[in-house]
């Protein structure tokens, strides 16, 4: 708490939300914190040897004044390598919309990573991954339409994963490196417990230039419910609490489903 404090010092009202959201879910028993999907941020897990993980999903995005984002669907493949590494790739289709002009739709950008879980909380007392991840352009028209910009992202966050009490805290902070555009910084911490085959979380999800000028920041609510051994829904919606750039997201939604094998 007193990094985060020292990090985002001009925002008290995220510390003053983590806190509301660890009072809620300490109610229910002990889950591990999930991360993305439904959340933005990431978590250390992985899907387990030779193991599947693939989850189907769309987003929505309500941009002020009148431009409403979609991604729908969004693929997105992860592959367990033994037990500690995972390689993944995404993929969505995009849509805008505008009050008074067409809709727009393409292909949105390749995201490839390879995260590696290197501490396990088991062994060492604190989980650790390493994620990182590269986005790059399709060779589609999305770009010449404004659907993406003429730009290419290096990723390289790392996830901590740590037992405090009777909860699972999640935190997620990395660095953007990009190729045609200012670099650029994204952070979260998330929570979650389940309720049997129920699984509420929340998070605070951050992005903003070098030397944190330019921010966005989110706070997103989330659940799981396992339909199934192999199958699950994913829900999650939010809003922007703090931002200065414009247009900024006032409201945004993910819903999927996850298959596991």
């Amino acid at each position: 708490m007193i990094f985060l404090l020292s990090l985002w010092k001009n925002h008290f009202q995220i510390l003053l939300t983590v806190d509301s959201m660890i009072l809620l879910l300490v109610g229910g028993n002990l889950a591990r914190a999930q991360g993305s999907p439904p959340l933005i941020t990431d978590d250390t897990g992985t899907p387990g040897s030779n193991k599947w993980e693939i989850n189907v999903g769309g987003t929505s995005e309500l941009r002020h004044p009148d431009e409403r984002q979609f991604e729908a669907p969004i693929l997105d493949l992860n592959y367990g390598i033994g037990e500690n590494i995972e390689l993944s790739y995404q993929l969505p289709l995009l849509v805008t919309a505008n009050r008074d002009e067409p809709s727009l739709m393409g292909l949105g950008d390749s995201v490839v990573g390879t995260k590696w879980r290197f501490l396990d909380e088991d062994k060492s007392g604190l989980s650790m991954s390493a994620y990182p991840q590269f986005t790059f352009n399709n060779p589609t028209s999305s770009v010449r339409r404004g659907l993406v910009t003429n730009d290419e992202q290096l990723f390289l966050p790392l996830e901590l994963e740590k037992t405090v009490g009777p909860l699972d805290i999640n935190f997620e902070a990395g660095h953007g490196f990009h190729f045609n555009a200012p670099d650029e910084w994204d952070y979260g911490i998330a929570v979650g417990h389940s309720f049997g085959d129920f699984e509420l979380m929340g998070e605070i999800h951050g992005n903003a230039l070098d030397h944190f000028q330019q921010d966005d920041l989110v706070v997103n609510v989330g659940a799981r419910y396992q339909i199934s051994k192999n199958c699950a829904l994913l829900l999650s919606v939010g809003r922007s609490i703090h931002s200065d750039n414009t247009p900024c997201a006032t409201f945004l939604s993910y819903t999927g489903i996850q298959f596991t094998f």
